[in-house]
């Protein structure tokens, strides 16, 4: 599964239903335009005569637009070379993982 955005590669399919080269789209809830992407969605199932899939992307789009924290959309910010490549004895990361992977030797670093 290809996500859109690296820091989101976590996120996989473990039935393995998606193939490994599908592209795919992750959409939050803290994402203030996710709710009415959804929404549009939802009125293109309708219009292609899907009504039980604009139904459920209906009842999503809901409970995004409800959900209470809200943020422009953003990017992750790009992680920092490890410490055997940057000298500094830490890879400097501002991601969720616990570690990341360094781009520049691709070696996995326990998060400061």
């Amino acid at each position: 599964m290809k996500h859109a955005r690296a820091d989101y590669d976590r996120i996989q399919d473990p039935a393995g239903k998606i193939p490994a080269d599908e592209p795919v789209f992750l959409l939050r809830a803290q994402d203030e335009l996710a709710c009415k992407a959804v929404a549009y969605y939802a009125s293109l199932c309708e219009q292609a005569q899907a009504p039980e899939v604009a139904a459920k992307a209906r009842g999503h789009a809901d409970l995004m637009a409800a959900w209470p924290k809200k943020k422009v959309p953003d990017l992750a910010p790009s992680p920092k070379p490890c410490a055997a490549c940057a000298g500094s004895g830490r890879v400097l990361w501002a991601g969720e993982d616990a570690s990341t992977i360094c781009p520049e030797c691709g070696g996995s670093t326990p998060k400061p």
